[in-house]
């Protein structure tokens, strides 16, 4: 409040109210493309960017940065917020790169607020190839053992899940370090095989950017019956 007096005496006084607000809310950005990575099928969309906001009145405009252009929106009423990115802008992503996303807004009374998470760009299927198995047989005496399925990939993270189907049967197993991978077919399952057929095993795997799956395949014959020698008289 103040007041001020005239010569006269004459005294005048007026008052404005304000509120004192030194709590900072807060904002947060959700996965995006919703497991950090954008891949080629998320490059033919436009991709919605979402977050939370705490603290910060409804209304006030957000600002989500990604590869130096700005996309502007509003926290709702229940504190959150999205914009989205045109499909040409996400083309523009080059593959291989990792962009940082931020998102900052401020409450009324200016205090700012912002946060960052990083999204990957990865176009690359990556491949995967099955070794060959047993030397393309299964013999006699490899028929009355465990089989042993191997193979490698490239462009594939380690740890992806890798599904080799033999006989109708699955077999999961995981990409190691170096890129290979290795699934045992019991003995038991090995014994069902019938002799003289010829049995396919199917490799699959998607990487972390959940690309599309790549699959390879590898024929084995069981020849389980030995042959015949005769010696002439």
């Amino acid at each position: 409040s103040g007041k001020v007096t005239d010569k006269a005496g004459n005294e005048v006084s007026d008052t404005e109210d304000f509120t004192v607000d030194t709590n900072v809310g807060r904002i947060s950005l959700d996965d995006i493309s919703e497991d950090g990575y954008i891949n080629t099928t998320d490059t033919e969309n436009p991709l919605v960017i979402t977050g939370t906001t705490s603290g910060i009145e409804p209304g006030q405009t957000v600002t989500v940065s990604l590869n130096g252009k700005d996309y502007l929106t509003t926290v709702k009423p229940d504190g959150s917020y999205e914009v989205t990115v045109p499909v040409e802008d996400v083309k523009a992503l080059e593959d291989g790169k990792d962009y940082p996303v931020t998102a900052s807004t401020q409450d009324k009374a200016g205090n700012a607020v912002d946060a960052v998470k990083d999204v990957d760009v990865d176009l690359s299927k990556g491949t995967i190839i099955l070794d060959e198995i047993s030397d393309n047989y299964i013999n006699a005496v490899e028929k009355q053992q465990s089989l042993e399925i191997t193979g490698r990939t490239e462009g594939i993270e380690a740890g992806q899940t890798v599904t080799v189907n033999f006989n109708n049967v699955n077999y999961k197993t995981e990409v190691k370090e170096d890129g290979t991978f290795a699934v045992r077919i019991p003995l038991v399952e090995v014994n069902k095989l019938v002799d003289g057929e010829t049995y396919v095993a199917k490799a699959s795997v998607a990487d972390a950017a959940n690309n599309a799956t790549i699959e390879d395949t590898e024929d084995v014959i069981v020849d389980a019956t030995p042959g015949t020698i005769t010696l002439n008289e």
